[in-house]
């Protein structure tokens, strides 16, 4: 799939609305593995990746708050920190 980048968290329901569209189309089971793979940049709102479908990856470059995949249902989130900030404040 085309990996997307978003500056801002204006567009952070998009797992929500991706994870309806999956299980509309492919039920509870999802997609396989990786079959999906979101690549984002900034901040993640409350809600990123809530009730989020197997076979969605969401890659997300910055911060984001305690809500973060609630209610996961079998996709996959990462955020880590950028290379400035890592560097800043001393990660490997």
């Amino acid at each position: 799939m085309t990996h997307r980048q978003v500056a801002n968290n204006l567009q952070r329901t998009l797992g929500t609305m991706l994870s309806y569209e999956v299980s509309k189309r492919h039920g509870k089971a999802g997609l396989p593995e990786g079959t999906i793979q979101v690549k984002l940049q900034g901040h993640g709102a409350q809600s990123l990746g809530f009730c989020l479908a197997p076979g969605i990856d969401i890659d997300l470059v910055g911060d984001s708050n305690d809500g973060v995949g609630k209610s996961l249902s079998g996709g996959t989130i990462a955020i880590y920190p950028s290379e400035e900030v890592g560097l800043e404040r001393g990660y490997a």
